[in-house]
């Protein structure tokens, strides 16, 4: 997959391990808050191993998981999961620093543009957790319809509204 261009500085990247050491640095305490991961990683293997696995699932066809790059700057990742559902689900994090700065409003608007309009799927799901008002706020911007809300996950547990963009 090639990269893809938001503007004219916010670049989408396929995941690599060229990034291992941004992705260990920022995916801190914080950022994990409001994801169904734990805690963050504790070794840079650990990162090391979701990029691979990420590159097989991007090789599968199932995932595309991407850097975001704020001229050339690692800002965060984000990704389509379980593309060949039909229904598939849209997930993003922004390092600290990059936040409250309108990176994660424009690259979730042109992902889920993007997912509707270039996969074969029906539409796109966005799960927030309530609690995460910064991205409620991202996706509302897009008008999308909140199919339900529900809790997610096994361990950890999240209270999410199901935000979906349909085909048009």
């Amino acid at each position: 997959m090639d990269s893809l261009s938001i503007n004219d500085h916010l670049k989408l990247q396929p995941i690599s391990r060229s990034f291992s050491k941004e992705i260990f640095t920022h995916f801190s305490s914080d950022i994990v808050r409001y994801l169904l991961v734990e805690k963050p990683p504790e070794a840079i293997t650990d990162t090391e191993a979701f990029i691979d696995l990420s590159v097989s699932q991007l090789k599968k066809g199932t995932d595309i998981v991407w850097v975001i790059l704020h001229q050339q700057e690692f800002i965060g990742c984000c990704g389509i999961h379980n593309i060949p559902s039909r229904k598939p689900h849209f997930g993003l994090w922004i390092k600290k620093e990059a936040q409250g700065r309108g990176f994660g409003s424009s690259v979730t608007e042109y992902c889920m543009k993007w997912a509707v309009k270039t996969l074969d799927i029906d539409y796109i799901r966005y799960p927030v957790d309530i609690h995460n008002k910064p991205s409620i706020a991202v996706i509302e911007k897009l008008t999308p319809t909140i199919h339900g809300s529900y809790k997610m996950g096994e361990g950890k547990v999240l209270e999410v509204n199901e935000y979906r963009l349909y085909r048009e």
